[in-house]
């Protein structure tokens, strides 16, 4: 998988540099880059009989809810470690100046709107998360099951509506593809949704870091820290919740 995803990398920079950005960087590189997640889901949720794919789902969900909080704790506070530069009396990063080291306070990053912009889609597409944890609280299997059902119909239709915006701009798509297919496992398969506690640390960590992108543009470097947090705090409540509570 390693191999793979450096050909992958490799890969997506060699199109940029002979097709430029565009709807290659905006729409055919993301899609390509969540495709493996997807299809592992797919996987996951296809073989063997229900009973075993009520048990092999769960590394889709696992996948998923991972691979979402990566990105947004462990991968987030280390690029802000990485491109951190000097942060001016106006509290914006100055571009190639790097004196003051890892000051935590005076060393940080600034992104552009577009990023700004990246982070509210980011967190609008929760709503699916939402729609499919709010039968839960029904103690019916129907009510549940429709609930799969409307969930992945709004994936669906957050998934056409990032393929639109992308050709303007660039979000993650673990939120709309890569849940899209899982629901349609789920609804498919029969399959009983026993995933609470990965869907609350995935709607927790995407709204917070989203909101915090959302409302401004300037980092300084100790907000690294929120995101380092984050990372083991999602594993602890996983836990608790799974085989502390009995959630799973």
């Amino acid at each position: 998988m390693f191999v793979a995803a450096s050909f992958l990398s490799d890969g997506s920079e060699l199109l940029l540099v002979v097709m430029g950005p565009g709807i290659i960087g905006g729409l055919f590189l993301p899609v390509l880059g969540a495709f493996p997640d997807a299809l592992l889901i797919l996987v996951s949720g296809l073989s063997g009989s229900t009973t075993t794919a009520q048990s092999q789902v769960l590394i889709g969900m696992g996948l998923l809810a991972g691979s979402t909080v990566m990105l947004l704790t462990a991968l987030w506070g280390a690029c802000t470690i990485v491109g951190k530069c000097d942060l001016s009396p106006e509290n914006a990063a100055i571009d190639g100046q790097d004196t003051k080291g890892f000051s935590l306070s005076g060393s940080g990053i600034t992104t552009d709107k577009a990023t700004t912009k990246a982070a509210q889609i980011m967190v609008v597409s929760l709503i699916p998360f939402i729609i499919v944890e709010i039968p839960q609280v029904i103690d019916s299997s129907s009510a549940k099951r429709i609930g799969v059902l409307v969930g992945c119909i709004a994936a669906i239709i957050c998934l056409l509506s990032y393929c639109i915006y992308q050709i303007y701009g660039a979000v993650t798509m673990n939120n709309t593809l890569c849940l899209g297919v899982f629901l349609a496992i789920i609804y498919i398969r029969g399959l009983d949704w026993d995933f609470s506690a990965e869907v609350l640390v995935i709607v927790l960590v995407v709204l917070v870091m989203g909101l915090l992108s959302s409302f401004r543009t300037t980092f300084p470097l100790w907000m690294s820290s929120i995101a380092f947090i984050f990372y083991p705090l999602t594993l602890a409540i996983v836990y608790v919740l799974d085989y502390v509570l009995g959630w799973s």
